[in-house]
């Protein structure tokens, strides 16, 4: 017979993705993971994995999240102003007067966790961020075909241009930009596309 679990995988899956996402791969100990979920370690284990199985959930966990911001973006009706609601939500996000500040999670990873022989990881990351310049690029061809954009906007270099910019954007909240000078960035990037 079966053992019954008395925790709720995603309610656990969920506070360790907040725990790795805030301290870490490398500063987020197995101590803290069965502290902060108050289970016990072969459960965890029985669960999840290892400690990198268990990163690999939150990741797919943190991605799964993000595509359902990123879905407007992918619609056939998106436009700039989806384009601008997106990022003013991300330097708001990304900003340290923000308690919830963390920057993105992939982000995070990529920075301070990723070498080149990660393989694993460096897939996830591509296609993550592949994802993220997707939305962009179908939200400036929506763009462009509606006259909200420059017509000498090339939207695949745009796209990539956006994408370099979102993340540059966390890594300047992280040393410690204000809000107010997150969303003057974000105001002129965008202005160049106009």
């Amino acid at each position: 017979m079966p053992k019954v679990k008395y925790f709720s995988e995603e309610d656990v899956l969920n506070r360790i993705m907040l725990l790795f996402w805030s301290k870490g791969y490398a500063g987020t100990s197995l101590k803290d993971i069965l502290d902060e979920v108050k289970i016990g370690k072969q459960s965890l284990y029985n669960s999840f994995g290892d400690k990198q199985s268990i990163f690999f959930h939150c990741l797919e966990l943190y991605k799964t999240r993000s595509m359902e911001i990123l879905e407007q973006m992918n619609s056939e009706e998106a436009d700039f102003s989806d384009l601008e609601n997106y990022f003013m939500k991300l330097h708001s996000a990304f900003s340290m007067e923000s308690p919830e500040h963390k920057a993105c999670m992939v982000g995070n990873t990529i920075s301070n966790t990723m070498t080149s022989e990660d393989r694993h990881l460096v897939k996830f990351a591509m296609e993550y961020l592949g994802l993220i310049e997707k939305a962009f690029f179908n939200v400036l061809s929506n763009a462009k075909e509606k006259g909200q954009i420059r017509e000498d906007i090339d939207t695949k270099e745009a796209a990539l241009y956006l994408l370099n910019n979102g993340y540059g954007l966390g890594v300047l909240a992280r040393a410690g930009y204000s809000k107010k000078r997150l969303r003057s960035m974000v105001r002129f990037m965008l202005s160049t596309l106009k």
